[in-house]
C-alpha cells in the first residue's frame, strides 16, 4: 500500500471506530465495504472461497499486533 493512501486509511479507520453510539455499526459497515470490494474484485471465486481468503487475512492481521 502507498504511503498516501495508507495514511488516509489509517486517519478513515481512525474515525470510524472511535467511541461513540454508533462504532459498532460504523465498523460493520468498514468491513462491509471491504467485503464488497473483494467479492468485486475477485470475481473468479466464489463466495465460500473468498470468505475463506478474508478470514484469513483478518486472522494474519490479528497475528501482526501480537
Amino acid at each position: 500500500m502507498n504511503r498516501v493512501a495508507e495514511t488516509i486509511l489509517k486517519n478513515l479507520c481512525d474515525s470510524l471506530v472511535r467511541q461513540g453510539p454508533n462504532h459498532e455499526s460504523n465498523i460493520i459497515g468498514y468491513f462491509t465495504k471491504m467485503v464488497h470490494a473483494t467479492r468485486k474484485e475477485f470475481t473468479e471465486d466464489n463466495k465460500p472461497v473468498l470468505d475463506i481468503f478474508l478470514r484469513e487475512c483478518f486472522e494474519k492481521a490479528l497475528e501482526t499486533e501480537k
